[in-house]
């Protein structure tokens, strides 16, 4: 895995980045979009889902994916399909 520190600079623009969410295990607890709104909305069932991975910097992206009690936020590299390293 590739990883990228919290304040830290990459090679990797936003952009270039895919997000997912694993709904099997979300619990919907909100933590990924309390931190990074712009990336991050809740489903009517009360699950998150990933909306736009290029709008919030990156550290605050790689923050939210970190913050989920459960693990079920993943970030990778659109161009390798490497799931990121997240930084907590």
């Amino acid at each position: 895995m590739d990883s990228i520190k919290p304040g830290g600079n990459s090679e990797r623009e936003p952009a270039q980045l895919s997000v997912s969410i694993d709904q099997d295990l979300c619990i919907g607890n909100g933590m990924c979009w309390s931190i990074a709104p712009e990336a991050f909305a809740e489903q009517p069932g009360g699950q998150s889902a990933p909306t736009d991975p290029s709008a919030p910097p990156l550290d605050r992206l790689l923050e939210a994916a970190a913050s989920c009690p459960v693990a079920a936020v993943s970030v990778s590299d659109r161009s390798t399909g490497r799931a990121l390293e997240l930084p907590f």
